[in-house]
């Protein structure tokens, strides 16, 4: 039912995590050994996938763009989550090219991220495969050897941190930035969090207040603030979701899972492999946004079940009995049966927009089913209304349907974006400014956006406003230097001159 609720408002992460539990309760019931097949086909499609995008990687290939892993940081921590999967089953095997093939296969996955310059994996791989070793150094009786470690775990901390900065320190500088502004707002969802889902409404707006509160901050902040709604590190942003008391329990309990040790050999390999798997997207999810990723959520379900039926064989396994089984499975088709009405919408949203079509959309036999599906939906709310605004210039229906979209807690640079220039275009320049100001605090360096709101300031006769925005926009250094930018600038710069003089620019 909360699948249900959460599928209906457009809520996909809430929906992903309830879909997610109940294909864990369906896997418990499952026999081992079938569970274990599995593994073989998931390797298959990763194998299939890593050579088919390392290919267009490794020889620039312009098609790259249009492959389904088209983020490079995406990419380079699926390639390394599924490594131990594939040292795990090539080892099973008897062959005498293990270690040629696994070392090919190291050596290919080490050059594909040093060339996407993934720093999410490079550190991932540091931390999960030689921070260990020295850590385990620490617990020495010899005094010079742990002195010796401790020194080893610095330098191994400061290179990584300088590692981070230099390699895209503007990057870098982004997500210190979004960690400050979500620690700010700490204390007011401490206790229950900001809701399963909801951070992508709340973190925007919580950018945008920071900016416009904090006249002094600092320029590199300006620079790199991003136009984002995840902050980059899953644990932290865990935290802000679910608020301090459930973030402690899952914290324990997911301790107390890992820590489980297995003495059956076979299984003992099995179990080494899961928690390598599980290490790997922990310390991924410290600098990116790895538990947002579909097929991350499916391989930590899967891995789950193996690793929980592995750790307790002497504890007999909870069988669900008939009724409940025929109860998930008459649950799970209804669920489907929504999800797929949705998905025939969007395919039918999809369809519409590439057709040529010479009427009102509201005149398509075809259009109100997909409005009726979709209505709750804010991605799809902002989407109908941009294509009504720029195909059919219907300025009142489109904000109305982007401001419907705030009411379903969600909101972007485009939304808002489309939203300005449509009161601009119907001249509800108050309206207009509105839009305008959350745009300049959002992405403070978009030289555009201000210029746009500098000229709303002339038009409305706000001119101290105007003249203070202005001074502050020449203040700022151009991030990208382009002949856009430079003329965006000298633009204010001669409004600034005319303002100087007592002149209202024209």
């Amino acid at each position: 039912m909360f699948n249900i609720f959460w599928i209906e408002r457009g809520n996909e992460l809430a929906s992903n995590v309830v879909t997610i539990i109940i294909y864990t309760m369906l896997l418990k019931s499952v026999n081992f050994n079938k569970l274990h097949y599995v593994l073989y086909m998931v390797l298959g499609l990763y194998l299939i996938q890593l050579v088919y995008t390392g290919f267009y990687i490794l020889f620039q290939n312009e098609h790259f763009n249009g492959t389904v892993f088209h983020n490079t940081g995406v990419f380079a921590i699926y390639s390394i989550v599924f490594a131990p999967l594939f040292k795990y089953l090539l080892f099973k095997g008897k062959s005498n090219w293990r270690k040629i093939i696994w070392f090919i296969y190291t050596a290919l996955i080490i050059s594909l991220i040093v060339m996407v310059k993934s720093r999410t994996a490079i550190v991932a791989i540091f931390l999960v495969y030689l921070f260990p070793p020295v850590f385990l150094l620490i617990q020495s009786r010899r005094f010079k050897i742990r002195l010796a470690s401790y020194i080893i775990i610095f330098m191994i901390i400061v290179i990584f941190v300088y590692f981070l900065f230099s390699v895209k320190n503007g990057s870098s500088i982004g997500r210190v930035l979004m960690l400050k502004i979500s620690f700010l707002h700490l204390q007011d969802y401490f206790w229950t969090g900001v809701g399963l889902g909801n951070f992508t409404w709340y973190y925007p707006n919580w950018q945008a207040d920071y900016f416009k509160n904090f006249t002094s901050t600092n320029i590199e902040y300006i620079l790199n603030a991003g136009d984002t709604y995840v902050i980059f590190n899953e644990f932290v942003q865990l935290l802000m979701t679910i608020g301090f008391p459930c973030f402690i329990i899952f914290i324990f309990f997911a301790i107390r899972f890992l820590r489980h040790n297995n003495h059956t050999a076979v299984k003992h390999e099995l179990s080494t492999m899961i928690k390598n798997s599980f290490f790997t997207i922990i310390a991924c999810s410290l600098t990116y946004y790895t538990l947002h990723i579909n097929v991350i959520l499916l391989v930590i379900v899967l891995y789950s079940i193996l690793f929980y039926k592995i750790s307790r064989p002497k504890i007999k396994q909870i069988k669900l009995n008939h009724f409940v089984s025929f109860l998930i499975l008459i649950f799970s088709c209804f669920v489907f049966f929504i999800c797929f009405k949705k998905y025939e919408a969007v395919r039918g949203w999809e369809k519409i927009k590439l057709d040529s079509y010479f009427g009102t959309l509201e005149s398509r036999p075809d259009m109100a089913p997909i409005v009726a599906q979709l209505c709750d939906d804010g991605r799809f709310l902002v989407d109908y209304g941009v294509y009504i605004y720029e195909n059919y210039s219907d300025f009142n229906k489109a904000a109305e349907l982007i401001e419907l979209s705030k009411e379903k807690k969600f909101i972007s640079k485009v939304s808002i974006e489309n939203l300005a220039y449509i009161y601009l275009d119907q001249k509800a320049y108050y309206k207009a400014i509105e839009s305008f100001e959350w745009l300049v605090n959002f992405i403070p360096h978009k030289f555009g956006y201000r210029l746009e709101l500098i000229k709303l300031y002339l038009i409305t006769n706000q001119l101290e406003k105007a003249s203070h925005l202005t001074d502050k926009t020449l203040s700022i250094p151009v991030k990208i230097k382009s002949e856009e930018a430079l003329q965006i600038k000298r633009e204010i710069s001669y409004i600034k001159e005319k303002l100087n003089q007592k002149i209202i620019p024209e």
